[in-house]
C-alpha cells in the first residue's frame, strides 16, 4: 500500500517479491489503453501461474486479448495510481471471504471487496502469465529466526 500512496506516476505497476513473468509480452501497453477507455477497469494483470482456463472460467466477459471479471490479486497489478489513493479500503463483500483468513483483513480482500460492491472490473490478459512461488515456510521460519537473533 505504501508505494500506491509514494507513487509519482498515473500509473503503478506491482510485482510481489516472488512473481516474475514467464515470458515478455506487450500485455501492459494493451492494458493501459483499456483502463483509459473504461472506467469500470480499475485493475490488469497477466494471467496468474498459467491458469489459463481459470482465468476464463472466473471470467463475466472477454475481447481479443483480455477476460473481463472480478477478483484482486497483490502478487501483480497494474493500477491507476489516483483511484487506489482514494478511501476504498473499508468496505466489505461476502464473496471476497475466498481470500486466506490468516491474513485478516488483507490488503487484497479489501480491494476486492471495492470493486465487487462497485461492479469494478479487473482485466486479465490472455497471451501471458506471471508465475507466483510462495516461499517455503521453512524458510521463512529460518529468516524470522536469523532476525530475531540479530536484534536481540
Amino acid at each position: 500500500m505504501v508505494s500506491i500512496f509514494l507513487c509519482t506516476t498515473k500509473y503503478l505497476l506491482h510485482y510481489s517479491s516472488d512473481s516474475k513473468l514467464k515470458a515478455q509480452s506487450n500485455w501492459i501497453n494493451f492494458a493501459i489503453k483499456n483502463l483509459n477507455d473504461d472506467d469500470r477497469i480499475k485493475v490488469a494483470n497477466p494471467t496468474w501461474n498459467g491458469k489459463y482456463e481459470e482465468a476464463h472460467s472466473e471470467s463475466i466477459d472477454e475481447d481479443n486479448k483480455f477476460y473481463k471479471g472480478f477478483g484482486f490479486s497483490d502478487q501483480c497489478y497494474l493500477i491507476k495510481t489516483k483511484d487506489f489513493r482514494k478511501c476504498i479500503y473499508n468496505e466489505y463483500n461476502n464473496s471476497s471471504e475466498r481470500y486466506p483468513s490468516y491474513g485478516g483483513e488483507l490488503f487484497e480482500k479489501r480491494v476486492d471487496s471495492w470493486m465487487r460492491n462497485n461492479n469494478y472490473y479487473r482485466i486479465t490478459y490472455k497471451y501471458g502469465s506471471y508465475y507466483h512461488k510462495s516461499f517455503p515456510n521453512n524458510t521463512i521460519i529460518k529468516l524470522l529466526r536469523y532476525c530475531k537473533e540479530i536484534f536481540n
